[in-house]
């Protein structure tokens, strides 16, 4: 914001509040890869979309196993749809797994 000094008549800048540019991004929900080496399991988690692949993450909604017959998905369903409600995005494995589910219906547009 820009004031003039009456008295000096020069310009004086005032500090502007600065928003806290965590809340401005988008968060997703998305596979968190975990395991061993060759033998991976994943973890469905709630993140930041700029966090790396397997870094920070706000909050763990399920897990993953490809290697069982079917492969496993245990989802929490009610902090899914707290997620969804607020805003959260799913990756699109993520997407296919909960409309498997029938978490979310699928659209055909």
């Amino acid at each position: 914001m820009l004031t003039m000094c009456p008295a000096q008549s020069t310009i004086r800048f005032e500090k502007i509040p600065r928003l806290n540019t965590r809340e401005l991004y988008m968060l997703r929900i998305r596979l968190r890869r975990v395991g061993a080496k060759k033998n991976p399991f994943y973890r469905i988690v709630v993140a930041d979309s700029r966090a790396p692949r397997d870094g920070s993450f706000v909050d763990q909604v399920g897990h993953y196993n490809p290697h069982t017959d079917p492969p496993t998905v245990d989802l929490d369903q009610e902090k899914i749809t707290k997620w969804l409600n607020n805003g959260a995005q799913p990756s699109e494995p993520v997407q296919g797994m909960l409309e498997r589910v029938g978490i979310i219906n699928t659209t055909d547009s």
